[in-house]
């Protein structure tokens, strides 16, 4: 599954602006980078679903937690029953901001490329907790490490000037039209190669000439357009399979089925809660057949304890009839051809129940 482009984080933290004034009753930290924010408002009490790169959204999928780990602990005792002063993205960049109000304030930073990151900040921005701690050559996520935004300016979708201010700055660039219009424009490659197509350009072209620049220009603004007017949908090929979603529609899947929602977070909810429902069930049939081996287990130990006490009596039993025994394995040493009638005439206080010469075994009720 791919991740959120940086114009889907937008879109995302546009729609949970609904959060702002809810407070944070609990956070619970469900393994391999998803998390859950239990919030509570007016309209009643809601669940905040995280899955890093992936999703931010709403849910009503409520997958059990674990037993709580380290950092959920350490989280609940600085943000439960703080105060959603507001929701924000850092620029343009894959950064979502919740920050909160209570005994202390906070800043909860949810990194959406690279590895993907939970972070929680002071007013001063210095780090207090971090889900993944991270030495790097030019970056450094640590506790009581200052924390550094990317310094990329937010996005500013609908002006005719700022377009024509890209067009121009993109003038003498070496690099490929995707490579230039990706960090000028800072969208996402699956929105940027299809603001290139639908303008009638190749992806590979580097310099423009006039005619193309106004084709890319109206390409952009029919972006803009689109993403004012378009509702999310999700791709869907002929086998019912999802092949993709988008926040607008997208030329290279014309071809597929489009299921349109009503917000972005919803349609994410629906394309990943399917895989979650999976990795839930995968879990509980995990638990099932642990439970089930377990209670195997507890079945022999109970029947090795049974044989263990037989299996001592018979011992005790041996043990106290030692005598009688040896004198019987001493008679049949000496008498190779004896009959079961000739050993019990031999010991007549012993019960001799059979005998067998061929595979040398003797048979005394104790």
């Amino acid at each position: 599954m791919r991740e959120l482009a940086s114009v889907e984080v937008h879109v995302l933290v546009g729609e949970m602006q609904s959060l702002c004034g809810m407070y944070i009753k609990k956070f619970y930290d469900l393994g391999d980078g998803a998390f859950k924010f239990a919030v509570s408002g007016k309209e009643g009490t809601f669940l905040l679903y995280c899955k890093l790169l992936r999703t931010i959204n709403l849910t009503s999928f409520t997958e059990s937690a674990a037993q709580a780990t380290n950092f959920a602990m350490a989280m609940r005792k600085r943000i439960e029953g703080s105060k959603i002063a507001s929701v924000e993205q850092s620029g343009s960049d894959r950064i979502i901001i919740i920050r909160t109000l209570g005994h202390e304030s906070f800043s909860i930073v949810i990194e959406m490329y690279g590895k993907g990151n939970v972070i929680l900040l002071d007013q001063s921005n210095m780090i207090v907790l971090a889900y993944k701690v991270m030495d790097q050559k030019n970056r450094t996520i640590r506790v009581k490490r200052a924390y550094e935004f990317p310094a990329t300016a937010p996005f500013e979708f609908g002006s005719e000037e700022n377009v024509d201010r890209l067009l121009e700055i993109m003038d003498g660039s070496e690099d490929r039209l995707i490579t230039t219009l990706s960090s000028s424009l800072n969208l996402g490659p699956l929105y940027v190669e299809d603001i290139i197509t639908s303008s009638g350009l190749s992806t590979s072209i580097k310099s423009l000439d006039y005619s193309q620049k106004k084709k890319l220009r109206h390409g952009i603004l029919m972006f803009y357009q689109k993403l004012k007017s378009e509702k999310p949908r999700i791709y869907i090929d002929g086998n019912g399979e999802y092949v993709d979603y988008a926040v607008v529609s997208i030329e290279k899947y014309s071809k597929y089925e489009t299921l349109e929602f009503e917000s972005l977070g919803s349609l994410l909810d629906k394309f990943y809660v399917g895989k979650r429902s999976e990795s839930t069930r995968e879990a509980d049939s995990k638990l099932e057949e642990l439970k089930a081996s377990i209670e195997q287990q507890k079945e022999l130990i109970g029947k090795f304890e049974v044989e263990g006490v037989e299996y001592f009596e018979a011992g005790n039993t041996i043990l106290n009839n030692m005598v009688e025994i040896n004198q019987v394995i001493a008679y049949l040493r000496e008498n190779k051809r004896a009959t079961l009638e000739e050993v019990k005439s031999a010991f007549p206080g012993i019960k001799v129940d059979a005998l067998d010469l061929k595979e040398k075994t003797i048979e005394i009720e104790m």
